[in-house]
């Protein structure tokens, strides 16, 4: 009995270790999750609300911007570039296959005349324009920046429609105070009708149908668009890149390519020192933390 006594100690003081052991280990974890639920949660859910109000307000900067798309998969673009290859031959064929004579016997053919002027085409004759063999006379435009001047020749021949709209813009000092506000080293530069603040103006004149002709390549100059062909109404972009994936590679939608107007003549190394600013990322496209303000825009 006097062995088992002491014995009886140690089990109770074990017991005694034990249970509180237990209630430790229960306060701790009652402590845990008072300090996750209770501080961090609430800290969690202020930094969402913050991150959304955010990318809210930096889309409000920029309304209603159309865009040029960012490239696609490699796989996928081969697979678009051979069916626009395809399209491509498919359309100089059946142009020349419809070619026929009028009734006072001079040539028609079927891509220029008989065709409706107005806006509401899907889109204009895509059959591609050769660059080396295009004419390279054409009105030209000068954007004047504090950091430089670049200077634009409008393809008439290859997208009439689209020069004209731009030219009246130009000559009715729609651009002159407006900005650059999107740039992307070796894609694009982009800029349109809206100032610093991202406020819009009215080009005034309805949009000139898609007319696709010439490729996305370097220096070229192309109207940027929503996902409808016939969107473009003033916002362009300077491609800083050759671009495939914005030229023809379906019949719907953005596949149905953008349309170059024009080509930088002089001062493509001043967009590409543009595209080296500072960015900040928003809606998933890289903006200009300060927007190069162009002074002036006008023909020469």
């Amino acid at each position: 009995d006097a062995v088992a006594v002491p014995g009886l100690a140690v089990a109770n003081t074990l017991q005694a270790a034990a249970a509180h052991l237990r209630r430790t280990r229960r306060a701790r974890v009652h402590k845990w999750l008072i300090r996750n639920l209770f501080v961090w949660f609430p800290l969690l859910c202020i930094l969402a609300y913050s991150s959304y109000w955010v990318t809210l307000t930096s889309r409000s900067l920029y309304p209603s911007s159309p865009v040029a798309r960012p490239a696609e998969p490699r796989a996928q673009k081969e697979k678009f570039s051979l069916k626009s290859f395809e399209h491509a031959r498919s359309k100089a064929k059946a142009s020349k296959a419809v070619s026929r004579r009028g009734a006072d016997g001079t040539a028609t053919d079927s891509s220029s005349g008989g065709e409706d002027l107005g806006g509401d085409d899907q889109s204009s004759e895509s059959t591609p324009i050769d660059p080396s063999t295009a004419t390279m006379s054409g009105p030209t435009f000068v954007i004047s920046t504090n950091m430089g001047d670049i200077a634009v020749r409008l393809r008439e021949d290859a997208a009439p429609r689209h020069a004209a709209y731009m030219k009246g813009l130009i000559e009715a000092g729609k651009y002159n105070g407006c900005v650059f506000y999107r740039a992307e080293k070796g894609f694009v530069l982009q800029g349109g009708l809206q100032d610093a603040s991202g406020a819009k103006r009215s080009a005034g004149a309805s949009n000139p149908p898609l007319e696709v002709k010439l490729p996305n390549k370097r220096g070229t100059v192309t109207m940027a668009r929503w996902e409808d062909p016939n969107s473009g109404a003033g916002e362009f972009f300077i491609n800083l890149g050759d671009s495939p994936h914005l030229d023809r590679t379906s019949d719907s939608g953005w596949g149905l390519g953008f349309t170059v107007f024009g080509e930088v003549v002089s001062g493509l190394e001043v967009a590409d020192k543009l595209s080296l600013l500072p960015t900040v990322v928003k809606g998933g496209l890289k903006m200009l933390t300060e927007p190069v303000v162009m002074n002036k825009v006008a023909m020469q």
